[in-house]
């Protein structure tokens, strides 16, 4: 090739080399720069003629990479609602996790204390009235049922059977101590003349028996002492099982309505006891059969009651809370059967002049078999009501635990109490002491009145409830 050929061969080359050189692009700024270690590694640019290449740097080590999971593992991101990694989120505070509509625990157990005082008996008439000599009477015994606080105890509990908690049954039971009240009046020589006023069956008039004689009277009449006792009795017991059915249940309120079978039970009684001494000049008889003298004469009068509830109940129980402090409200009321039976028994005994002992069946008031008197048991069944209302406020003592105290009130509507099933008039010819035993005059001997009554109870109560 010819020198200037050559020539313009070179400068052409040289040109497209610089137009190169001038269009090689900058750094990239959406890349990321290379790694120190990949720019050491490539040669400068320039003349490498009569230098020795410098030496490779060592690569840095790169950063180490996370295992892979192995081979079929899900990675869990957390719930989305609490974050808790638990597979499946268990969390009781979970807005996913699924919660009864009704109250939180499904199981409830309480035991209750309670302070009661009961509505008294009373008899219908003085059972027993005192003379001081040449003075006015008085009433000594008028057969007072106050019976003052009784101790009782309730337990209950339930469980919540769907997984709403919106549907359950409970149960309850309740029992009070069998308490009694005994009062006596004495009288005789120096003190007073006893006796138990009646009215005379045959004559309509007012009568009476001496328990004892302090006044000898213008007829020197012979005096001897003697006694007359009453005692009063009360129990009440109470059961219960009913549906529960939560109507609606807030993180402040509740409320729930119960349906089911009310059964309570009632029984009281009232008894009178005479003791009369036969001193001399007395001659006392038992069923027309003289007694030696010195013997005590004992009377016995007792009658009995028993009312027992059977019948459906409705009941409610609504509750607020204010932080740890909660206010309820508990009302119930049952329609049912109150079977009602009344028992009249009653005994007189003493010494005769023999030395044997002498019994006879029936008292003062009573006395006399079925048709001519009224030592027997009398049953009837009654449409009765029983209206119980609870109020307390319960102190929350842990999550599953808390205490209360508050206030009861029960009435039961149509019930026979003891103090009123006596009647005052009575046919002294059924009577074993009087000198008319054994006659035929006058009317049938003693009756039951059978009256009816009303009954409440009420009081404090102080109770722990467990849930779980």
């Amino acid at each position: 090739m010819a020198p200037r050929n050559r020539f313009w061969l070179a400068a052409s080359l040289l040109v497209a080399g610089g137009g190169l050189a001038a269009q090689t692009p900058g750094p990239n700024p959406l890349l990321p720069p290379l790694p120190q270690a990949v720019l050491q590694a490539v040669p400068p640019a320039g003349p490498t003629e009569g230098k020795s290449p410098a030496p490779p740097a060592a690569p840095s080590p790169l950063p180490e990479l996370p295992p892979t999971l192995p081979t079929g593992e899900l990675f869990n991101p957390g719930c989305s609602s609490c974050r808790d990694g638990t597979p499946g989120c268990l969390g009781s505070s979970c807005d996913l996790n699924p919660k009864p509509r009704g109250p939180k625990n499904p199981v409830w157990l309480g035991y209750t204390q309670l302070l009661m005082w009961y509505q008294p008996t009373r008899a219908q008439f003085p059972l027993a009235v005192g003379n001081a000599p040449g003075g006015s009477s008085r009433t000594l015994l008028a057969g007072d049922g106050e019976l003052g606080r009784f101790n009782a105890f309730q337990v209950a509990g339930g469980v919540w059977l769907n997984d709403d908690h919106t549907f359950g049954v409970g149960a309850d039971f309740f029992i009070s101590e069998h308490r009694s009240r005994f009062e006596t009046a004495a009288g005789g020589p120096g003190g007073l003349s006893v006796q138990r006023p009646f009215i005379d069956a045959v004559t309509g008039r007012p009568a009476s028996i001496l328990v004892a004689n302090a006044d000898p009277g213008p007829f020197n009449q012979p005096q001897f002492p003697g006694s007359v006792a009453t005692t009063i009795t009360a129990r009440l017991a109470s059961a219960g099982i009913a549906l529960q059915r939560n109507l609606f249940c807030t993180p402040t309120t509740r409320a729930n309505l119960s349906f089911g079978f009310r059964y309570y039970d009632l029984d009281e009684s009232l008894s009178v006891y005479q003791s009369t001494l036969n001193g001399p000049g007395v001659g006392a008889t038992i069923a027309m059969q003289p007694l030696a003298v010195g013997s005590a004469v004992n009377l016995f009068d007792r009658v009995y009651t028993r009312n027992q509830f059977y019948g459906g109940e409705l009941g409610g129980r609504v509750e607020h809370d204010f932080g740890m402090v909660t206010l309820g409200f508990a009302p119930r009321i049952a329609l049912g059967d109150m079977r009602q039976s009344v028992t009249a028994s009653g005994t007189t005994t003493g010494t005769g002049v023999s030395g044997a002992p002498v019994t006879a069946i029936g008292g003062l008031l009573a006395a006399g078999g079925p048709g001519n008197g009224n030592l027997d048991r009398d049953v009837t069944n009654r449409i009765a009501t029983a209206t119980q209302l609870n109020a307390y406020v319960a102190l929350k003592l842990t999550d599953h635990l808390r205490a209360t105290v508050g206030y009861q009130f029960l009435y039961l509507n149509n019930v026979a109490r003891p103090g009123q099933q006596f009647d005052q008039i009575v046919n002294q010819r059924v009577v074993p002491v009087s000198g008319a035993f054994g006659s035929l005059s006058g009317q049938p001997g003693n009756r039951l009145t059978l009256d009816r009554d009303g009954f409440y109870a009420h009081g404090a109560t102080i109770a722990f409830e467990l849930t779980y």
